[in-house]
């Protein structure tokens, strides 16, 4: 499953992987990671080697988001409005 994480530092948006979220953080690859956008698409399992983990806040979402690109478009417009609305939802 996805889930849209909305990062504290930059206020930026995201698709993650729903187990890239825990406690209040969320994984992302480092600059450095070899193949970031495949560790996404794969859902990879996050490591202290591979990832940074930033301060975030899951964004509203009713159901779950299956598939990488329904995540990718609800971030994209969440990036314009603070929840995720029922419209999206559907």
């Amino acid at each position: 499953m996805w889930s849209i994480v909305n990062f504290a530092k930059d206020n930026s948006v995201s698709a993650v992987p729903s187990h890239w979220w825990k406690n209040g953080y969320c994984a992302l690859p480092k600059s450095s990671a070899k193949h970031p956008l495949f560790l996404l698409q794969r859902r990879a399992i996050p490591n202290k080697f591979e990832y940074d983990f930033f301060k975030a806040r899951i964004m509203h979402t009713k159901n779950p988001i299956k598939y990488y690109i329904d995540a990718k478009e609800r971030a994209r417009k969440a990036q314009f409005t603070s929840e995720l609305s029922s419209d999206d939802e559907s």
